[in-house]
């Protein structure tokens, strides 16, 4: 695929996110944004306006929450977020963190409990507090209790109004080649590239693989960190990722989408199209029937041509059961016969993601 002309990486360069485990059963209320919420000691521990835990003021100054939350950061790294149902709430209160009290016998595992404190700066703002359970009360077995937080909905799907990894966004390496930060920016939220709807981002920095090699496009992925965390609404959302290990069938139907060209005569649209293409096996997309693909790459498309990923399309998604399986790499046209478009293997390089993720 040739590098798009545009210099934004648009919509379809997907935000990531990685979703929580569950931990059993439960059934869960979804609180709407704009009423009293019957909740309001419940906060949001926030780094660089991303979620990381909740918490619930227990005095006007003071928050708790986990240890494990704070223990490897500063005051100065966190905010505290008040007076939300909605982690893209525009009424948020914004609050300062002087220090945390992490407890002493704290070992990863058990007393997993902190203490942190407003910043003097922000003390005379009017909160909640919940009362805290005397230390000798007992309660009875199988007594309802309520509990909520920002995490995932169940074992499969995240929070879509969680901020989580809301600064970072995928795309293919080679789409970065002869850019900077100065260069590109991110456009989220429109299917339609000549309308002024949708959010417009400015990268801090790019992440390119250490062994992308630009002629062949092996390791072609590349994250691009943003300056401002997006605010999540029913344009955007995030997308989960697929396990390292998986494995998907050949045949199996995915969706890719893009701003490319429409046709072989390199005519080109400014609105988002998508299309419908099946995977194809190791059998066929191997180096050995296509010349420069690897382990690192798969293929899809239609045998019969007619419909597929184009050049102006790479770095856009191929996406399996809502998880983006493939990046839109290189190919030969618009749908040709008997030929795939090649995408990076993401599940095959989903450690290299999550490292840039967790750091």
């Amino acid at each position: 695929m040739l590098t798009p002309a545009i210099t934004v990486v648009p919509a379809l360069s997907l935000l990531l996110i990685i979703c929580s485990s569950g931990f059993g059963a439960a059934q869960f209320m979804e609180i709407p944004s704009g009423v009293r919420f019957p909740y309001p000691y419940h906060v949001a521990l926030t780094k660089n306006g991303a979620y990381i835990c909740g918490g619930s003021f227990i005095t006007f100054t003071v928050v708790l929450t986990a240890a494990r939350c704070v223990i490897r950061e500063t005051p100065d790294k966190l905010k505290i977020m008040a007076n939300i149902t909605a982690l893209n709430s525009r009424y948020a209160e914004i609050l300062n963190i002087s220090r945390f009290l992490i407890h002493p016998k704290y070992n990863g595992i058990s007393n997993d409990i902190a203490l942190v404190e407003v910043h003097k700066s922000d003390a005379g703002y009017l909160v909640t507090r919940i009362n805290m359970a005397d230390d000798d009360a007992e309660y009875p077995e199988n007594q309802n209790a309520t509990f909520m937080g920002f995490g995932g909905i169940n074992s499969k799907q995240a929070n879509p109004l969680r901020v989580g990894y809301a600064t970072m966004v995928v795309t293919a390496a080679h789409c970065t080649d002869r850019q900077n930060t100065n260069t590109i920016k991110v456009v989220v939220g429109t299917v339609d590239l000549s309308s002024d709807d949708g959010q417009r981002l400015d990268i801090k920095r790019i992440i390119v693989h250490q062994e992308y090699v630009a002629p062949s496009k092996n390791y072609d992925i590349a994250l691009l960190q943003l300056t401002e965390a997006v605010e999540f609404n029913e344009n955007v959302r995030s997308i989960a990722l697929p396990d390292e290990h998986v494995f998907y069938l050949p045949n199996t139907i995915g969706t890719t989408c893009g701003f490319g060209f429409i046709n072989e005569y390199k005519q080109r649209t400014t609105r988002l199209r998508c299309v419908r293409v099946q995977l194809w096996g190791p059998e066929y997309c191997n180096g050995d029937n296509i010349p420069r693909v690897t382990e690192n790459m798969i293929c899809a498309g239609l045998p019969s041509g007619q419909q597929g990923s184009c050049p102006g399309d790479s770095g856009g998604p191929f996406v399996i059961d809502n998880k983006l399986v493939g990046i839109v790499s290189w190919g030969f046209g618009c749908g040709a016969v008997h030929r795939p478009t090649v995408y990076t293997n993401v599940p095959r390089l989903r450690k290299w993601i999550d490292h840039y993720l967790t750091t």
